[in-house]
């Protein structure tokens, strides 16, 4: 109701012209964009869903403690937000992704090798903090790369991706679970973000050179 009320529709002719001629678009980098969102996304519901089932297998049953487990990546995601804006202007998209792909791996990592409760917490609150760099940077990464007339489009592609690891979240991680046990899983991804995350440094700092 209150958008009803109180937002008023362009007028056809301003979004015709809003929508202007064809325009070159860079749909490799928002792609890009895309599929690092969605990974990451599929990695952080890890902590959703496969989390608590960890917690059990270590003994841990009261509600609260698992619920706090559960609850500090959320947390340490504002740190992480917060942080962003500094690390961004300094390093740039990639650098971003770098470091978010590091902190989370190195959070999982220590969840997977240190399966008791004071890890586990610790893990998910250093991975919390890449959650907190990577939803905002992608955000800003599409909206800087869109122009007006698509930028809404874009926004809803990126949307899409963010679902569709909610989604998968469980499905790509269900093999791992059944081949080396939950805590073998995170371990497994969390090592496999620290490689990402390195990779990316490193393809950054090419592009940077290069470009000098």
């Amino acid at each position: 109701v209150p958008v009803l009320l109180y937002l008023e529709e362009p007028a056809p002719a301003i979004l015709h012209a809003a929508a202007g001629g064809p325009a070159a678009f860079p749909w490799s980098r928002v792609t890009f964009v895309y599929a690092i969102t969605f990974v990451l996304v599929a990695m952080f519901y890890m902590v959703a869903v496969q989390l608590p089932f960890l917690l059990r297998e270590i003994g841990v049953e009261r509600p609260a403690f698992a619920g706090l487990a559960i609850a500090v990546p959320s947390l340490s995601a504002a740190i992480g937000s917060w942080w962003l804006p500094r690390l961004r202007h300094r390093t740039g998209v990639l650098r971003v992704y770098g470091t978010a792909f590091v902190l989370m791996g190195a959070g999982y990592a220590l969840i997977g090798a240190l399966p008791q409760y004071a890890a586990v917490v610790a893990g998910a609150f250093i991975a919390g903090v890449g959650v907190g760099l990577f939803f905002p940077n992608s955000n800003l990464a599409v909206l800087a790369l869109a122009p007006p007339a698509v930028r809404g489009r874009v926004i809803g592609g990126l949307t899409t991706a963010i679902f569709l690891g909610q989604f998968f979240s469980p499905i790509l991680a269900q093999p791992l679970v059944a081949a080396s046990g939950i805590a073998g899983a995170f371990l497994t991804c969390g090592l496999g973000m620290l490689v990402a995350g390195v990779a990316l440094t490193v393809a950054r700092d090419r592009l940077h050179a290069h470009s000098n």
